[in-house]
C-alpha cells in the first residue's frame, strides 16, 4: 500500500519483508534507481531492528541525480511491523539541522569514521589528500559538538547518519555496523560483475580474519525497546573498539540474532547459542 507524499516525503510504503516490488515512487524519488536495491534488501538483514540511513544520489558518487544535476541527500527508515512480517518504508528530503548541518562530504568522511578506517585509508576512498581528511574531521566534530572520532562513530550510529553508498567500490575492511551491513548484503546480491574499483590496501595481504561477537536479544513484543537499546549499545562499543584498531590487530564483527527470551528453548535454538556450544 503506498500513501500520499507529505510535505517532505517521497514515498511511504508498505510492503512484503521479501521487497518493496509493489510499492512506487512518489515525487523526488522518480529517477532514483540506485535506491531500490537497497529498500528491497533493508527488511532482509535485520528485520526486528528499524534501519535509518542517508542516500545520497548526486554526480560525485557516480549514482543517481536529480534532474538539475545537485546533490540529493534522503532519509530513508524501514521498519517491520509485527505480527504480519510487512515492511514499513519512508524516504524523505533530509532536514539539514537532523544532519547536523553537516555538508556531503562530512558525511562520506563521518561514515568511514564509523566504519572503522583510519585517515590514511579514508583518503584512499575519497581520493583526496590526508590534510583534507584530517579537515574534514576537525569541521564536523565541531558540528556536532563533539571531543573525539569515537564519539563521532557513536553518534552517527545513534541517529542514522551513516551514509549510502559508501565510497570506494568495496565494502571490504569495513566494520559491519548499522546501515553498513545493508551496503554489504546489496554488494553480496549483486555479485562479483557489480561496477566497482577495489582500492590498494596496505597489508591486504596480510589481513588477519576478524573476531565474531554473537549476541541474542530479545524478539519479545513487550521487550522490543530494551532488545533495540541492546543492540545498539554492543554495536556502538565494538564500533568504537574498531577505531581503537580492534583486539590484538583483529576487527571485531557483531551477528545479532533474536529470540523469545523468556524460552529456554528458544534461546538455545538461537544460531548464535548453538555455534559456541
Amino acid at each position: 500500500m503506498v500513501h500520499g507524499p507529505e510535505p517532505r516525503s517521497l514515498l511511504r510504503a508498505e510492503a512484503a519483508s521479501s521487497g518493496i516490488e509493489a510499492a512506487r515512487p512518489l515525487g523526488g524519488l522518480a529517477g532514483m534507481a540506485g535506491l531500490v536495491p537497497y529498500l528491497r534488501c533493508a527488511p532482509l538483514v535485520n528485520p526486528a531492528t528499524p534501519l535509518d540511513f542517508l542516500w545520497l544520489n548526486d554526480r560525485h558518487t557516480g549514482t543517481d541525480t536529480t534532474s538539475k544535476g545537485h546533490e540529493t541527500l534522503l532519509a530513508v527508515h524501514v521498519e517491520t511491523r509485527k505480527p504480519d512480517g510487512r515492511c514499513s518504508v519512508d524516504v524523505e528530503l533530509a532536514d539539514p539541522a537532523e544532519r547536523c548541518h553537516l555538508n556531503r562530504r562530512e558525511l562520506q568522511v563521518l561514515t568511514l569514521i564509523a566504519c572503522g578506517l583510519s585517515n590514511p585509508e579514508i583518503s584512499l576512498r575519497l581520493e583526496v589528500a590526508r590534510r583534507t581528511v584530517a579537515t574534514h574531521i576537525e569541521r564536523l566534530l565541531a558540528k556536532l559538538d563533539l571531543p573525539t572520532r569515537a564519539a563521532a562513530a557513536a553518534v552517527a550510529l545513534d541517529r542514522g547518519l551513516i551514509t549510502l553508498p559508501i565510497p570506494g567500490g568495496t565494502t571490504e575492511g569495513l566494520a559491519p555496523v548499522g546501515a553498513v551491513v545493508l551496503e554489504q548484503e546489496v554488494r553480496r546480491l549483486a555479485g562479483p560483475d557489480r561496477p566497482g574499483r577495489a582500492l590498494p590496501r596496505p597489508g591486504a595481504g596480510r589481513r588477519l580474519r576478524r573476531l565474531v561477537v554473537g549476541g541474542i536479544y530479545a524478539a519479545n513484543q513487550e521487550w522490543t525497546e530494551d532488545g533495540r537499546q541492546m543492540l545498539q549499545g554492543a554495536q556502538l562499543a565494538i564500533a568504537e573498539l574498531n577505531l581503537r584498531g580492534g583486539v590484538a590487530g583483529r576487527l571485531l564483527e557483531h551477528r545479532p540474532t533474536f529470540a523469545d527470551i523468556t524460552s529456554p528453548a528458544s534461546v538455545k535454538g538461537s544460531p548464535r547459542f548453538q555455534c559456541n556450544k
